[in-house]
């Protein structure tokens, strides 16, 4: 019988953009292929009958496995977080080791220049029969965190070349995953790029959400194949949204965008942790996200949780002329290689 869901997902890391490879490491989430991976035609024809559509003349125009998704929603892990960035936002990178286990994998947007982005093979099956794409890459992705009820989910969409039926690798274990806490998120605010991290908003953070368009997108050029040809990255686009309960130190902050007496737009830095298990002596599991920005929105009328008022905060990205940066993000896990 077949399942509901793809039930067994995996990936290989390709070795040259395209050519699919084995899977050799299991996913903890889910994977989900686009029905509409080929474009198919039958075109209207001059028939001299009351059905125009010729299908002795039907053809597949367009190719394109767009929007694959890769989602945690269930919990997200620290094992996925270098793979998944490594095949959006900045790839062919190598962790620098700690001394307790741990690696720390830094993706800070390379800000000029061509990005080597790193591509996978992805695999889906389910007791019926497995599917494969070649050629995946991340185009966005979302993680959010609940601090009350503790959850933190990732979800993504991909693109990939098309997808085909296959044999699924077999023997491939189930990963060691180290679970999220939504509880163990921090947020710090302050003026500057090189203070980032000092001053923590502390007693008020309540969810958590950021947003991110990797600029990752396939290249289509007139070539001997049918399939996209290449891929190129363009602008890296994103959003942290935070929800607060309102506290003097929110009341402070909200001044940078409801500004008294102009109507200013002042660059704020923003610096979101969550931290895990701990991986080995001291060392947690942790994810690091480092934005500048704007505030774009601030929603502090009408909404409450508990009685208490709540404060919903939209930081946008951008590029920090003095920092030479707008986007890092760094992940510390006991990943040693994707």
């Amino acid at each position: 019988m077949g399942l509901e869901a793809l039930y067994i997902c995996q990936y290989g890391l390709e070795s040259s953009h395209g050519t699919p490879v084995a899977a050799d490491t299991r996913l903890g989430c889910i994977v989900g292929f686009p029905e509409d991976d080929r474009e198919k035609v039958a075109p209207m024809q001059s028939l001299g009958t009351r059905m125009g559509r010729n299908l002795d003349a039907a053809y597949t125009k367009r190719v394109l496995a767009d929007g694959i998704t890769v989602n945690a929603a269930d919990g997200a892990y620290f094992q996925l977080l270098p793979w998944a960035l490594s095949c959006g936002l900045r790839g062919n990178i190598s962790p620098s080791a700690g001394g307790d286990g741990d690696y720390t994998w830094t993706f800070a947007v390379n800000q000029t220049g061509t990005e080597d982005i790193d591509s996978s093979t992805l695999e889906g099956a389910d007791d019926t029969g497995a599917y494969e794409s070649a050629y995946c890459m991340m185009k966005s992705f979302t993680m959010g965190g609940a601090i009350d009820e503790g959850d933190v989910t990732f979800n993504s969409e991909w693109f990939g070349d098309k997808v085909i039926p296959t044999t699924k690798t077999p023997a491939i274990s189930f990963p060691s995953v180290s679970m999220m806490y939504g509880k163990t998120s921090q947020v710090y605010i302050d003026s500057s790029w090189a203070n980032l991290g000092n001053t923590e908003l502390a007693n008020c953070l309540v969810n958590w959400e950021i947003s991110v368009e990797t600029g990752t997108h396939p290249k289509f050029w007139g070539s001997s194949q049918r399939e996209f040809d290449g891929h190129n990255q363009g602008y890296v686009e994103g959003q942290l949204v935070l929800t607060f309960e309102r506290t003097s130190g929110v009341y402070a902050e909200e001044a940078y965008y409801r500004h008294a007496s102009t109507y200013g737009a002042t660059t704020r830095f923003v610096r979101l942790t969550n931290t895990g298990p701990i991986i080995g002596g001291a060392t947690p599991h942790s994810v690091t996200f480092d934005v500048a920005g704007i505030w774009t929105s601030w929603g502090s009328i009408g909404t409450s949780k508990n009685g208490n008022n709540l404060d919903v905060a939209t930081l946008s990205f951008g590029y920090d002329l003095t920092g030479a940066q707008g986007l890092s993000i760094d992940v510390v896990t006991d990943v040693a290689a994707i």
